[in-house]
């Protein structure tokens, strides 16, 4: 893949923007993915497709490296040399522009990987996982083909469509988790009402909606899991569901402030379950 690296082609700024803000506490912290570095291995030695669902699987899994610059230039203090960060430091995501000018955010599964594409010690790096890269990618006004896991190494490729199916592999599972330990008795996963509602994100998904015939309902809980809240769609549809989700995540990634969203079908169980007792935000109007 002939690529060229762009310095700073995506960025935030520290306390003006609070997605992702919990993890600039995980600045230069080093990662091992040994489990997808054998898969990602295998699947160049054997392209089956019990080899790509091993990939998947770890990818869904992994904490990622990804290789940031910080301006103005952090201090670090303490024993244990840990980076501060001042106020307005402004964040940039090294990105990569392939030959079809499509841009890639950079991950690195260890520290060894980072360094075959940067040997430098004063490369900076932050923590993300797939829903993160996924969240970035797939919102609203993003021109981000996808992410490139190991660029300089043995490289995977995460294309838009790749991620688009893999985040609804990565819901599902959530949503399947919550059930089976709800069915278990286990008190792992909680569904309440939010204490104040995202009127902003609410009304991006419902215009969006609008132009989905396919669509009859719409119902939101705010889910709770390890202390971790996310907010969970529910939404009565027909049909094939990887464009529909596709649409909802990029009308409210602009709006979901850090917070993850994670969807669900009326249709399963699962999904009634959590719809039950609570009125839809958005329901299909019957000319």
């Amino acid at each position: 893949m002939k690529c060229r690296c762009l310095q700073a082609e995506s960025e935030f700024t520290v306390n003006h923007d609070r997605r992702r803000r919990r993890h600039l506490t995980r600045i230069n912290e080093r990662v091992n993915n040994p489990s997808l570095v054998h898969a990602i291995l295998a699947l160049y030695k054997n392209n089956t497709k019990g080899n790509r669902k091993k990939v998947f699987r770890e990818v869904l899994k992994a904490q990622f490296m990804c290789p940031v610059a910080f301006e103005p230039t952090p201090a670090s203090s303490g024993k244990n040399e840990k980076i501060v960060l001042k106020r307005n430091t402004k964040i940039r995501f090294h990105m990569i522009e392939n030959t079809q000018l499509q841009y890639f955010y950079l991950a690195f599964t260890d520290l060894d990987e980072l360094k075959k594409w940067n040997p430098s010690a004063n490369q900076h790096s932050i923590i993300l996982t797939f829903d993160e890269y996924a969240s970035m990618i797939l919102q609203d006004g993003s021109d981000t083909e996808g992410f490139i896991i190991n660029f300089g190494g043995t490289v995977l490729t995460m294309t838009r469509d790749m991620i688009v199916s893999l985040k609804k592999v990565s819901d599902e599972r959530k949503i399947a988790d919550a059930a089976e330990k709800d069915e278990a008795g286990e008190i792992m996963v909680k569904l309440m009402r939010p204490r104040i509602y995202p009127m902003a994100l609410l009304r991006a998904v419902c215009e969006f909606l609008k132009t989905q015939k396919c669509v009859q309902a719409a119902y939101m809980q705010l889910m709770l899991k390890e202390e971790q809240e996310s907010y969970l769609l529910i939404i009565d549809y027909t049909g094939d569901s990887k464009s529909l989700y596709t649409g909802i995540l990029s009308a409210a990634a602009p709006y979901l402030d850090g917070i993850q969203l994670n969807m669900a079908p009326y249709h399963s169980v699962f999904g009634r379950k959590a719809a039950a007792d609570i009125e839809p935000f958005y329901r299909k109007k019957i000319i």
